[in-house]
Formats: structure tokens, C-alpha cells, sequence
């Protein structure tokens, strides 16, 4: 079942539009309290929101949520952001978040991620690009020979 949830402060002219969204993305109950929906949501629902900072209002809560519904089985479907959640791996999943968050400005998020891919055991993402540590010689960028040929 779908379900969506939207959050905004009164009178900033989102919850109506957020509404409309998700009534549009067919959702059969919208909830405006975290709680509630959270009680509510159950394995194989389908979470709808608007953004995903619709989720909460700083981004260690937002991964908190997040996590909730990931792991109660549930899957998460961003409208604005593109975003669903069935298509990425957990890892994907935390690149994809942290990148909409910090093109959002948030500076939370390095932090933040550590423990959320502790939580839902992701695999560590590389620290730096390239190739891994003794595949080039002397950091020269000329691979290393296994084979003694030159």
C-alpha cells in the first residue's frame, strides 16, 4: 500500500502542494505525524514524500527515519528528488541521500552516514578514487608488473 506523509510549517504553502503530489502518486492514507506513520507502516508499503527533508528537519533525524522504514521493510519513494529506494543498493541508497542532502547545504552529513551504514551494515564506500594501494608503482600511475615482464 502506498502511504504518504508530508510535513511543513503553517503558511508555508507547502503542505497543499504536497498533498496534491501525493494524492496524485496514489496514496491511499497521507499522515502528518511521524509517529503515527511510522506505527502504521508495515513490510512491503510503500512510503511516499514529497523531498526527502520532508522526512525531518535536520539530517541525522532524517537517516534516523530512514533507517525506521528500511528496515521495517518498507520502501521509500522521493517525488521531487526521484528518489525510490527499491532501486539501489543500501549503499547506492546513502550515496544518492547524501548527495540530495548536501547539495541541500547540510553539513552534518559525513557524520551522519558513518553511522547510518553501521546501522544497516552498507558496504564502506571508498575513502579516495583510483586504484587501491600497490596497484601502481611508487604513486607514479605506471601499474605494477606482476608477471616480471617490462
Amino acid at each position: 500500500m502506498k502511504v504518504g506523509y508530508r510535513s511543513g510549517m503553517a503558511g508555508d504553502g507547502t503542505l497543499e502542494v504536497q498533498r496534491l503530489a501525493l494524492e496524485a502518486a496514489g496514496c491511499a492514507l497521507v499522515f502528518e505525524d511521524l509517529e503515527e506513520l511510522l506505527s502504521a507502516l508495515r513490510s512491503g508499503d510503500v512510503l511516499v514524500v514529497w523531498r526527502l527533508d520532508r522526512l525531518a528537519p535536520e539530517f541525522t533525524e532524517m537517516l534516523e527515519v530512514l533507517s525506521q522504514v528500511l528496515l521495517l521493510g518498507a520502501r521509500l519513494l522521493a517525488l521531487e528528488d526521484g528518489l525510490d529506494s527499491d532501486r539501489l543498493a543500501s549503499d547506492e541508497l546513502i550515496v544518492v541521500v547524501m548527495a540530495l542532502m548536501s547539495h541541500r547545504g547540510n553539513v552534518e552529513a559525513q557524520k551522519a552516514m558513518a553511522g547510518w551504514r553501521r546501522r544497516l551494515g552498507a558496504l564502506p564506500l571508498p575513502a579516495t578514487p583510483g586504484p587501491p594501494p600497490g596497484l601502481t608503482r611508487g604513486g607514479t600511475g605506471e601499474p605494477t608488473c606482476r608477471s616480471g615482464a617490462r
